[in-house]
């Protein structure tokens, strides 16, 4: 393997800390509401991960190769930058004040959603607060931004090989990395029509697998009428893990016209990203006994592996154009996808026997 970098910054690893304060309200409602929260960075980042397989509808030539270095764009559309808590099945947990309407990572960074517990007071009026948390606010802008690196091979068979790979970063003692992908580029006109054709066509292929691991800390809730039993040290290790698998094919049409060119297509991408975390995570409960004799209604829970979520992304059938341009041994590249989560990137790298 060759060791290619991928830097992994993404606004949302900046929300983590936030979105983990989510997990108060318990497995199921928590569940709801970080689906709900993160649903733009699966469909985002799968479609950046699902872009800049080629820059042209041509593969190299046998043993030449492109190492290039990139960042790709996908724009969030307007419904998937907010949400209604307010329409969300919740069952521990209800709106206590503040706008219904709540970002999602890539939403406005705007106020939020406050959601909590309530109980019944000494009048039997259902107004004593138990605990509370707010929702995370958005990254403020509305893309899902990705780097990336990869290395392309020229093979026999007017064939190209594509590689994406980085062992295991860590940042900060944070968050960590990996990422393994693998794609290929299959010239038609030259293996079909012996390169009698006035274009270029060609068939495209590529899967990637991408794990990444950040770390937060969710502390329970103090107050007089919560009992909690367990020592602070319960409450380390907490961690959020997400594994991202995409796949991509694609039939390109192009053409070269000295140091341009430029190439479309169309075809078809998904992605998945599984969501897990890792506890444990205190969790506020109604105390079993009513009230115990020390005047607590409610007592803290401690949850080992409280959410596992997987975030399908929005993307399938696409359309996309692109041009690269060649000067020497430099090419610069640009592309756009559309789709529900349209994608732009651009790319520069050293290209040899192109």
């Amino acid at each position: 393997m060759l060791p290619l970098t991928f830097l992994i910054y993404n606004p949302a690893y900046s929300q983590v800390d936030n979105a983990g304060e989510i997990l108060r309200a318990g497995s199921e409602d928590a569940e709801v509401l970080l689906t709900e929260y993160l649903k733009p960075f699966g469909s985002g980042f799968g479609a950046d991960l699902n872009s800049g397989w080629f820059t042209s509808a041509r593969p190299l030539k046998t043993f030449g190769f492109d190492l290039r270095v990139s960042v790709s764009a996908s724009f969030v559309p307007v419904y998937d930058r907010s949400f209604d808590v307010s329409t969300l099945n919740l069952n521990a947990v209800q709106l206590l004040d503040g706008p219904s309407e709540t970002p999602t990572v890539f939403g406005d960074d705007t106020a939020t959603s406050r959601l909590g517990s309530t109980d019944f007071n000494d009048s039997n009026q259902l107004n004593e607060e138990i605990f509370s948390f707010n929702m995370p606010k958005g990254s403020g802008y509305h893309l899902v931004p990705a780097p990336m690196a990869q290395f392309s091979l020229g093979l026999p068979g007017h064939t190209q090989a594509t590689l994406r790979y980085s062992p295991e970063l860590v940042i900060d003692n944070d968050y960590s990395v990996r990422i393994f992908g693998i794609g290929g580029l299959i010239g038609l006109n030259q293996l079909l029509f012996n390169d009698r054709l006035p274009f270029d066509l060609s068939i495209q292929a590529g899967m990637m697998d991408l794990s990444a691991n950040a770390k937060f800390e969710v502390l329970p809730p103090e107050d007089d009428h919560i009992q909690n039993d367990y020592p602070d040290s319960e409450w380390e290790g907490q961690a959020i893990n997400f594994d991202t698998n995409t796949f991509t094919t694609n039939l390109v049409i192009g053409k070269r016209f000295s140091i341009l060119s430029l190439f479309g297509g169309v075809g078809y991408q998904h992605s998945s990203t599984d969501i897990s975390t890792k506890g444990p995570y205190p969790v506020v409960i109604p105390h079993p006994d009513g009230t115990n004799p020390g005047g607590t209604t409610h007592q803290i829970q401690s949850l080992s592996v409280p959410i596992n979520i997987t975030l399908d992304g929005a993307n399938e059938i696409h359309g996309l154009g692109g041009l690269r341009l060649k000067l020497g041994f430099i090419s610069i590249s640009t592309s756009y996808t559309v789709a529900e989560y349209s994608t732009l990137r651009a790319s520069v790298g050293i290209m040899i026997r192109s």
